[in-house]
């Protein structure tokens, strides 16, 4: 049981850590061209898949393998999705791209959108990244690796 507790929440962590796909930002009411708007994404992403990391890492190394594995991964998403959260906060901060208002908007909704629905189903967010598709496509979109979980 030990594995499959520790692999699932591996998992999880590892999907959450991409989820932070986008966490600083310098935001205003300048307009953005599409690759300054990238290089600014991606460090939010960057830095809130870090901030992820280490929430992950931590409770890893409280991992009961005999206890609720449900619990255990209600826990993980509890804790490491404020950073996914604030990343989509600071994203939208950041304005909309030059001639991509409609996707960068499309991006911050996909992402709040996956942010509730793992809050409110954190198993199904511990365990597949079935909430996070439409925001990880917009990433991709955007060559945001590291939104994507």
């Amino acid at each position: 049981m030990f594995k499959g507790v520790f692999g699932g929440i591996i998992a999880v962590g590892a999907a959450l850590c991409l989820l932070a796909a986008a966490g600083c930002g310098s935001g205003g009411d300048e307009t953005l061209s599409k690759a300054e708007f990238e290089k600014q994404a991606a460090t939010i992403c960057k830095e809130a898949e870090a901030k992820r990391g280490k929430i992950i890492a931590s409770l890893i190394e409280q991992v009961d393998p005999k206890g609720d594995v449900q619990a255990q991964q209600a826990q993980l998403v509890k804790k490491a999705m404020p950073t996914y959260e604030e990343a989509a906060q600071q994203i939208d901060d950041l304005g909309s791209p030059e001639g991509q208002e409609k996707k960068a908007e499309a991006l911050v909704e996909a992402m709040e959108e996956a942010a509730d629905k793992s809050n409110a189903d954190p198993h199904t967010a511990a365990t597949s990244n079935i909430f996070f598709r439409k925001a990880d496509q917009l990433a991709q979109e955007f060559k945001l690796s590291g939104c994507v979980i």
